[in-house]
C-alpha cells in the first residue's frame, strides 16, 4: 500500500501520515506503532526518474538541433566564442557573462521552438493571433541575441584592440 510516498509493510491496516515531501527527516507520524514500519521510496527509483526526465530534455534538445537552423547558428557562434574567449584569456566575470548571454539565447531559442511547434498543432491555417504569439517569441530570442552580440562586443573588442596594437 502506498501512502504520501511511503510503502508501509502491512497491508490490513492503515497509517495516517504527514509528510512534506520536501523534508524526509521532519515528517510528522501521527499513529507510531511498531506494526506498521514505514520505509521512504527508495534512491534508486528517484534517480530513474531524474534520468528518465534528463533523457526527456535532451531529446528536446537533439529536435531543436535537427529541426531548427537558428538554434545551430546559435550553436556554431557559441563555440567561436568559447575559442575567442580561451585565445584572449578572458577573466571569469566576463566568462559569467559570455555563459549567461549564451545560456539565455540558447534557452529561449528553445523555447521558441516550441511555441512554434504548439501553433502549429493548432493550426495550419494562416490566423493572424498565431502570427502575432510567433512573432513576439521570434522577437524574444532576437533581442536576447542582439544584446548578447552588445555585450561579446563590450567584453572582446578592448582585448582584439589590445592584441592588435601589440
Amino acid at each position: 500500500m502506498k501512502v504520501f510516498g511511503y510503502m508501509t509493510t502491512n497491508h490490513t491496516t492503515f497509517k495516517k501520515i504527514f509528510w512534506n515531501k520536501f523534508d524526509l527527516k521532519n515528517r510528522v507520524d501521527l499513529c507510531p506503532s511498531s506494526a506498521n514500519v514505514v520505509y521512504p521510496i527508495t534512491f534508486k527509483i528517484k534517480c530513474m526518474k531524474f534520468i528518465r526526465s534528463l533523457g526527456h530534455a535532451l531529446h528536446g534538445v537533439r529536435y531543436c538541433y535537427k529541426t531548427q537552423p537558428n538554434f545551430r547558428i546559435d550553436l556554431l557562434v557559441l563555440t567561436v566564442v568559447i575559442i575567442a574567449g580561451v585565445i584572449l584569456k578572458i577573466n571569469t566575470s566576463e566568462w559569467l557573462f559570455i555563459i549567461g548571454c549564451s545560456t539565455l539565447v540558447l534557452a529561449l531559442e528553445l523555447i521558441n521552438t516550441a511555441i512554434e511547434y504548439l501553433c502549429d498543432i493548432i493550426t495550419k491555417d494562416i490566423n493572424p493571433s498565431i502570427k502575432i504569439i510567433k512573432d513576439i517569441s521570434a522577437a524574444a530570442v532576437l533581442l536576447a541575441a542582439g544584446l548578447s552580440a552588445v555585450a561579446g562586443t563590450i567584453i572582446f573588442l578592448p582585448k582584439i584592440i589590445a592584441l592588435l596594437k601589440s
